[in-house]
């Protein structure tokens, strides 16, 4: 088992999308920004306000404007035309961002399915309603998943009832303060993307990960070196970093935990504690040198 404090390792193991004739999900989004994932936070049929299937009187549904996240990027939709399905239209749809430098780029998409041995039939979405959570680095939307055109019954079992919204929750962008670091076993990476204030400093020079055993925890003198002094040249708010975890798994009944520290202008912080219901920083005297 592994596991990482402040940032704490998220587990991102591989999803199996979903298949032709189910609702489109979090599972069918492919990233093209690295370090993003995606969840289902209310599942089909959440209600208003969360999740609704027309504009209830002034409440549109719509994000009239771009949502900016802390290293600037602006975020939209778009979508692009595919080969239809026998007659019935089917798109890929995008998030987009626009850059500070006014570069759009593309974040994910998903893209809607032909189903086999129907006269027509498509598995398509839409998404409406993109806010930002920038404290959590996650974007949240609606997205309305249907099935269109002419099914044949023995071979769709997409869902006939109840409403088609859920709302989607994407994270891995920059936060504001915290080190949100992620785990990808096919890569044997730890990633995270650069907060704006990391640890409630002004920027960062560099940034140092530490391991250690699970039973250690909290003894942070114990704790040892795994990449330091990264990258070349002080980071960018909302880059991401990652580091190579070559270390082997741990034995059955053994644990491990990763936390990263931030260093500006040789002031170093690597999260809070608590004593007593009050948070503080922790002591970053007692992390051993890291060269």
């Amino acid at each position: 088992m592994k596991l990482l404090a402040l940032g704490v390792v998220l587990f991102a193991l591989p999803a199996l999308a979903s298949a032709p004739g189910q609702p489109l999900g979090p599972d069918d989004f492919v990233f093209t920004v690295p370090g993003l994932s995606a969840v289902e936070l209310l599942p089909r049929g959440c209600q208003f306000p969360w999740c609704w299937s027309s504009n209830p009187g002034s409440q549109t549904p719509y994000s009239l404007t771009p949502q900016i996240d802390v290293a600037g990027h602006q975020y939209a939709t778009r979508d692009v035309g595919l080969l239809n399905c026998n007659g019935t239209a089917r798109f890929r749809r995008y998030i987009v961002r626009l850059t500070p430098d006014g570069v759009e780029e593309d974040v994910a998409y998903i893209t809607e399915r032909c189903i086999p041995n129907t006269t027509s039939a498509a598995d398509t979405v839409r998404f409406r309603s993109l806010r930002i959570d920038n404290n959590a680095g996650c974007l949240l939307m609606i997205i309305t998943t249907q099935l269109m055109g002419n099914p044949s019954p023995a071979d769709v079992t997409y869902p006939s009832t109840g409403s088609n919204e859920s709302l989607i929750k994407i994270c891995g962008l920059a936060t504001q303060f915290d080190i949100l670091q992620s785990y990808t076993p096919d890569t044997a990476a730890l990633g995270f993307t650069v907060p704006r204030i990391p640890e409630g400093l002004p920027a960062a020079d560099y940034f140092d990960t530490y391991y250690g055993d699970l039973a250690t925890v909290g003894d942070w003198s114990q704790a040892q070196p795994l990449q330091c002094g990264y990258p070349a040249t002080a980071p960018s708010v909302g880059d991401y970093l990652t580091v190579a975890d070559t270390l082997p798994e741990p034995a059955p009944g053994q644990g491990r935990y990763y936390v990263t520290a931030v260093t500006y202008q040789g002031e170093k912080r690597y999260g809070r504690r608590s004593s007593g219901g009050v948070l503080s920083g922790r002591n970053p005297a007692v992390l051993p040198a890291c060269n």
